[in-house]
């Protein structure tokens, strides 16, 4: 009896891990791993808990486990580094071109399941950018994917789309030989259910460590440079701050009130920081599949935070914030969220006073640097994006706006050179500064849409009352925008590569590609609509040869001019290193097509151009379309569209050339008639597949081509 009293009773444990049951083993129920696992060698991924049970599915002390586990194992990982004389290692190495195997990354998205390595990754959470019932027919780059959009009947709740927007120049090329028609579109039923935003903490889950130094990794090296809107220095203080244990975060002095990164736990943070993976994903070196997978999760939570919650922050971080998810809603289908937080990332601004601040003062300490980045981040993006859908600007008066003097720069001097790089902003604000010029005397947004804009009218913009004079400036001020750069930003000049170190010489290459981009994209937009009158002109009976005629014809000879300049310099980048976002080269590459064939239809032009370069130009751009439609359905009917529209129009200027039966405006009516037979509608195919659908070019970088961004 004794010694039955003596003995102890076994412990009895909540639950006993899958190889204790199996084996009918005594389990005391340790987590990660049992003493019996242990003792025989089993791994953790063995040594496994059903979660299934009603007993523990209340408790926590599992997954309080797994995360001091790897506390644990992050903080052993940093002590070996260190001793193997990395301790002065970077957030992230200094490329991940080179270290970064596409494989190991894949491993960490695609080998593992959505609930071990990004939880939540649930597909009911997560809104598929392709299939969202919240997509539009106009993507956020203003460009069309739906036949409803080119027709005569538009659906109200599909937003305005005004005349500097390539929705409008599709139908202004298009309407009139688009025969009217009473089709009414079925209103589409948004049957998704709202979800609550804030209703998991694991909403906030970090993916490894290795794939988010990589995703930012890539977004500084690729876009941080074009939009610096926040404080590097402070961000990188946060972003380290969330791998590190509780209560060893604190946050400098030196970051008060520069925004993001100051306080790493605040929604701000977390939906920028996955805005940039998102961004980051772009250009990452994950495969294309691994690419849409992250792309998608990330994206999801960045906009899931932009809330009423976010917004009562209303600080400088929720601009920044505002403008980080507005940058990777331009790669969407979901134009309105675009333009809306666009929007807002200029009104909370304007409510900070970001507005009117001071002349620049080159001692001005670094807070005010930070606010100047950020409002200047603003106007670039609201110009940008009222040019793409053909709205009015939110900011106003940013002509008046004082900018930095251009100074020369010391490449040898650290700080020199991070003043260099920000000078592309300064540049980029200066030509947003015309562009808003453009958009109100040119392209006037705040103009009456008459009701027959909606009937077919080929022409919205109507420059016979504008004067000539309108036209000579803003092209007078592009030109002594583009002969006023500093070296280091001149497409006109080479980059030494002796004076300047690689990083650094790749970030300049990257701004220097983009500026000359939306120069050229200017160069075109500014002469656009002398085309499409010069167009309308060449169907009508209204032709003369009187002075204004004479000023057309140079107008649309400009347009194709930059137009073939535009499409040299994609096709030139567009797989390389510098290239632009690959949203912006699918609109550069649309509108220049359509020019090029817009052109075709001009008789009295065409025969004034170089026939020859005008035929290279539409090659390239059917090498650029045909390397990227490899790789997705709808490029490939934008593609196909593209290439029978390109037949029809030579094959009808042979014809023009044998026989001149047919009167101009009988050969345009009689090209698109032709281009109605068959299995191939032009109003379902222009409207449908055409231009581009940015939602089928989820990447720049498919795996077999290497495409640029």
């Amino acid at each position: 009896m004794p010694e039955q009293q003596s003995r102890q009773r076994r412990r009895k444990v909540t639950l006993a891990c899958d190889p204790c049951r199996e084996r009918k083993s005594r389990c005391d129920g340790i987590k990660p791993i049992c003493s019996t696992c242990r003792r025989r060698a089993l791994g953790i991924e063995q040594c496994v808990y059903r979660a299934g049970n009603a007993r523990t599915e209340c408790s926590d002390d599992y997954t309080r486990a797994l995360h001091d586990r790897i506390r644990y194992l992050e903080r052993q990982l940093e002590e070996a580094s260190a001793l193997n004389g990395a301790s002065n290692r970077r957030a992230w190495p200094e490329s991940t071109s080179d270290t970064e195997s596409q494989v190991e990354l894949d491993a960490l998205v695609m080998g593992i399941s959505h609930a071990q390595i990004l939880t939540p990754l649930s597909s009911v959470a997560t809104e598929s950018i392709e299939n969202s019932s919240h997509a539009r027919r106009v993507t956020a780059m203003g460009t069309t994917t739906s036949e409803e959009d080119i027709g005569h009947y538009r659906d109200a709740r599909e937003g305005f789309y005004g005349s500097s927007s390539a929705a409008s120049f599709l139908k202004e090329t298009c309407g009139t030989a688009i025969p009217s028609s009473n089709h009414q579109a079925n209103p589409q039923t948004c049957t998704s259910q709202p979800t609550p935003l804030f209703g998991d903490v694991d909403k906030f889950a970090l993916p490894p460590r290795r794939l988010a130094d990589h995703l930012v990794e890539r977004y500084f090296e690729r876009i941080y440079w074009i939009y610096p809107v926040f404080d590097k220095q402070a961000f990188e203080h946060g972003y380290n701050s969330l791998w590190l244990p509780s209560g060893q975060t604190a946050c400098p002095g030196e970051y008060q009130n520069l925004g993001l990164g100051e306080d790493a736990t605040t929604v701000a943070f977390f939906s920028s920081l996955n805005a940039i993976f998102a961004l980051g994903c772009i250009f990452s070196n994950l495969s294309t599949a691994a690419k849409t997978k992250a792309y998608e999760v990330f994206f999801s939570r960045a906009k899931d935070k932009v809330n009423l919650e976010l917004l009562d922050i209303n600080d400088l971080s929720v601009v920044q914030t505002l403008v980080l998810v507005a940058l990777v809603l331009q790669g969407t289908s979901f134009p309105d969220r675009c333009w809306n937080t666009t929007g807002l990332a200029c009104r909370v601004a304007q409510g900070l006073g970001l507005h009117s601040l001071p002349p620049y003062n080159q001692q001005e300490s670094r807070v005010q640097r930070i606010r100047r980045r950020t409002w200047h981040g603003c106007i670039v993006l609201d110009t940008l994006v009222s040019m793409t859908f053909g709205r009015p600007t939110m900011i106003t008066n940013i002509s008046t706006l004082v900018l930095p003097e251009r100074t020369v720069h010391n490449f040898q001097n650290t700080e020199d050179i991070e003043q260099v790089k920000l000078q592309f902003q300064i540049e980029t604000v200066r030509l947003s500064i015309i562009l808003d010029s453009m958009l109100s005397k040119v392209y006037r947004p705040w103009q009456c849409k008459l009701p027959h804009d909606d009937h077919g009218a080929v022409s919205h913009t109507d420059i016979n009352g504008q004067s000539m004079d309108v036209f000579a400036e803003l092209q007078r001020k592009l030109r002594v925008f583009e002969l006023g750069l500093p070296s280091f930003l001149s497409w006109h000049e080479p980059i030494g590569r002796e004076t300047i170190p690689p990083h650094e010489f790749t970030v300049l290459a990257i701004q220097r590609n983009v500026l000359q981009s939306r120069f050229t994209y200017l160069q075109v937009m500014l002469y656009r609509p002398i085309l499409s009158q010069l167009l309308a002109l060449n169907t009508s009976r209204d032709a003369s040869d009187d002075l204004h005629s004479s000023f057309k014809h140079d107008g649309a000879r400009a347009c194709v001019r930059s137009s073939i300049q535009l499409i040299n310099l994609v096709h030139g980048t567009f797989r390389t290193e510098t290239a632009e976002a690959w949203w912006w080269n699918s609109l550069y590459t649309c509108t220049a097509s359509l020019v090029l064939m817009t052109c075709r239809l001009c008789p009295s032009l065409w025969a004034t151009l170089d026939q020859s370069s005008v035929i290279e130009a539409s090659n390239k751009c059917h090498s650029v379309l045909e390397v990227i439609s490899s790789f997705s359905l709808s490029i490939r009917k934008s593609f196909n569209l593209l290439t029978k529209m390109h037949q029809t129009i030579t094959g009808r200027q042979q014809v023009e050339d044998e026989s001149t039966a047919y009167s101009q405006e009988n050969q345009r009516h009689g090209l698109l008639d032709i281009l109605l037979e068959g299995d191939l509608s032009l109003q379902n195919a222009l409207t449908t597949c055409f231009p581009l659908d940015p939602d089928a070019v989820v990447f720049p970088y498919w795996e077999a081509a290497n495409l640029g961004g």
